[in-house]
Formats: C-alpha cells, sequence, structure tokens
C-alpha cells in the first residue's frame, strides 16, 4: 500500500476505456494552471485521433472534449501560461471560478468525476479519482485513489456527500453556469448518487466526507494509534486528526520547524529524503524526478481494525473547520492497511522517509499571506459590463 514505485499518471486516470467516449467530466481543484487544463481534452480525444497527424483534426477533437468538460476552482488560484497557445481558446468555457466558502476558507477538493459511454451498447460506466494534488505542474509526492462503477437506478446513500459537494459547488460559483452545463453537472451528480462502486483490494467498507459542505458530519478520528501524512500541519489540526494515542506524522521540512516542540512531543516524526525522488540507475530514462511532499493520507488504527482516509485535506485547523475538501475513508485489516504496513521497517514507503531533525525557523510573511487572500476576494467579484456601455462601446 502507498508504494512510492507504484506511480501513475493522470493522463493515463483519465483515458475512457477500450470501446467507450467520455460523455461528461467534472473536476474540483484549489489552484489550476491552464497549460495542465489541456491534460483533460487531449487525453479524452486521443482514443479518437490516433492515426491523424492533422493539427486541424487535432484541435477539433479538444474542442467537442471541452464542451463536455467543466472544472471548478478556488477564484484568484489561476495560472496563466507565459506562452500563447491555440488550444488554450477552448478552455475559457470549461472554467469556472468559485467563491470562498467562508471568510478566511478556501474551496480546496481535488476530484475528477467521469462519465463514460460504450459506443456501441451505449452501457454507461462512471469513474471517480479522488486526489491530493491540484490541477498544476507540481512535481511533489501525492495520492490519487481511483474507483469504479455503474449506475443503478436506486440512489446510494453513501453517494449522497458527492451530490451534496457538487451542489454546493455550483452555488458558490462567481458567475452563473450556463443552463446546459448546469444541468450537465447535475446531472452527472445525480449518476454519481446511483453508482455502485468496486471497493480497492482489502477494504470491507468506504465512505465519502465532503468537509466544509453544510449538515455534513466531520470524519471520525478516534483510535489508538494514527500516522498522519500531510504537508501543511498546525497544532489544532493534529489535535482534530489524532486526538488520542501513539503519533506518527510524515510532514515537510519548513512545517515541522514551524510546529511548537510541544506538538511533536512523543511522535515519530519523518520528512522525505531529499533524494527520494531521483530516478535508480536501473529506471527508465524518462522516469519522473519527484520532489517534495504533496500527499494527505491519515491512518487511524483501532483493534485490529485500521481506516485509512486520504484526499485534499491537510492536518490544519482551516481543513476540518470551514474550506470545502473531499475524503474518502477506507476500512479494511490492520495487518495490511495498519501503521506498520506503511511504516515498518520493510515497508516501501518508508523506504524513501528519514527521521525529522529540528532547523531554523523561518518566520512567516504575513504581507504574503495577506496578498493572497485579497487576490482571492478580488477574483471572486463578479464582473459585468452595463448593456449600454457594450452597445456603446
Amino acid at each position: 500500500m502507498l508504494a512510492p514505485d507504484s506511480r501513475s499518471l493522470l493522463l493515463d486516470a483519465l483515458r475512457p476505456p477500450p470501446g467507450m467516449r467520455m460523455s461528461r467530466a467534472v473536476a474540483l481543484t484549489f489552484t489550476l494552471d491552464l497549460e495542465s487544463l489541456l491534460v483533460a481534452p487531449l487525453a479524452f480525444a486521443a482514443h479518437g485521433l490516433r492515426e491523424t497527424t492533422d493539427p486541424i483534426a487535432v484541435m477539433e477533437g479538444v474542442r467537442q472534449c471541452a464542451d463536455r468538460i467543466d472544472v471548478f476552482c478556488q477564484a484568484g488560484q489561476i495560472a496563466v501560461p507565459p506562452t500563447k497557445s491555440a488550444l488554450l481558446a477552448f478552455v475559457e468555457p470549461m472554467v469556472h471560478q468559485v467563491r470562498r466558502p467562508k471568510p478566511g476558507r478556501l474551496f480546496h477538493p481535488k476530484l475528477w468525476a467521469l462519465r463514460f459511454e460504450d459506443e456501441a451498447t451505449g452501457e454507461t460506466s462512471l469513474r471517480l479519482l479522488v486526489l491530493s494534488r491540484n490541477m498544476t505542474k507540481d512535481r511533489s509526492w501525492d495520492v490519487c485513489l481511483r474507483l469504479e462503477g455503474y449506475p443503478g437506478t436506486r440512489r446510494v446513500a453513501g453517494n449522497k456527500p458527492l451530490f451534496d459537494l457538487l451542489q454546493h459547488t455550483l452555488r458558490l460559483t462567481v458567475a452563473p453556469l450556463p443552463p446546459d452545463r448546469q444541468a450537465a453537472v447535475e446531472a452527472l451528480g445525480e449518476d454519481l448518487r446511483r453508482t455502485a462502486w468496486e471497493y480497492p483490494d482489502g477494504a470491507r467498507e468506504m465512505f465519502f466526507h465532503a468537509l466544509g459542505v453544510p449538515r455534513t458530519p466531520p470524519p471520525d478520528f478516534a483510535g489508538t494509534r494514527h500516522l498522519v501524512i500531510s504537508p501543511f500541519c498546525t497544532p489544532e489540526g493534529l489535535d482534530r486528526c489524532a486526538p488520542s494515542g501513539k503519533l506518527a506524522l510524515v510532514s515537510r521540512q519548513e512545517t515541522l520547524d514551524c510546529l511548537p516542540e510541544e506538538s511533536l512531543a512523543g511522535s515519530e516524526t519523518f520528512v522525505v529524503n531529499a533524494l527520494a525522488g531521483l530516478p535508480a540507475e536501473e529506471s527508465p530514462s524518462g522516469q519522473e524526478v519527484l520532489s517534495g511532499l504533496h500527499a494527505k493520507v491519515y491512518v487511524v488504527e483501532k483493534g485490529h481494525q485500521a481506516r485509512v482516509l486520504l484526499g485534499s485535506a491537510n492536518a490544519t485547523g482551516a481543513a476540518f473547520d470551514g474550506n470545502v475538501e473531499l475524503m474518502v475513508e477506507l476500512v479494511g485489516g490492520r495487518a495490511q492497511w495498519g501503521i506498520d504496513a506503511l511504516l515498518g521497517p520493510k515497508a516501501a514507503l518508508r523506504e524513501i522517509l528519514e527521521p525529522y531533525e529540528r532547523q531554523n525557523v523561518a518566520e512567516p510573511d504575513p504581507e504574503a499571506d495577506r496578498l493572497r487572500n485579497l487576490v482571492r476576494d478580488l477574483a471572486a467579484i463578479p464582473m459585468l459590463v452595463p448593456r449600454h456601455a457594450a452597445l456603446n462601446g
């Protein structure tokens, strides 16, 4: 589990199954790089463009797929590429900026919901990608859970958080979606609500947690041992995610340096080895170099049971008190899914970690935080051109 050498590409995770086409896709992300967004329509269009080098055909394939994709991101968190691309013209209708859920909090989920249709039979299947990474060019260590399923005729109670998350996202958009896109997103939400998912190997139960959505309860972290893997941590976040028992913590050096020493007292604390992402000599020369930590994983042990939660939420107070986040909880046996299985001497994840040693604490820059928050608030203000001004212009 969480083996560092078991890597997958988002491009591969988005590709339709053989003989099927993507009929609708919705993505949720905090930050959005427009060049990275092009991966999606290119992946969906690729199966119909394998035998052509005609750039016009490629652009038309991308355009048709872009008409079936909607991407929601935090207002003020869009990165514009430094160079122009003709393909970027198709991106604008796909992107919808989302307001803060409340002052000081963020729209922070990372999700792809995909519907595929069999080109011969019309049969429908769904795929859900729950990620810890944003839609950017970042090359950090991340996690992704891929779920496959088929929609049935009845609503599944456990899928309600997914439906509620999409509905809440639509309410937070800075500008209303065009009616056809609004209806398509709502229809996909209904499909998600009726889908029976295939569980990962070893999972006995599975639960979705849409944090920050009204009337949605938070996950239960009660247990005797806890593992927290999070790039950002605060004392209140650690108290929430590891309320009792022993704690093993994996985070970034700069994050741990800023935590009070009492927050780390008695815990096993690790950072990712700086050389962990370098390809080995026997690895393919094209293997991607990874650096830094961006994964968010929580393991809670109680008796012979282990619960693994993964998704977008950092171990911070804001993540569990106002941010919009998505987490998936998987329940399995402690022997297979417990902390020792991840951090034991023979565990693959343990091989890329090293014990944390405290260094000089860097002072945070409050001005930088205020500037980022100002940009987000400004981006959430709807910009409307008066009709008479448009006519006179």
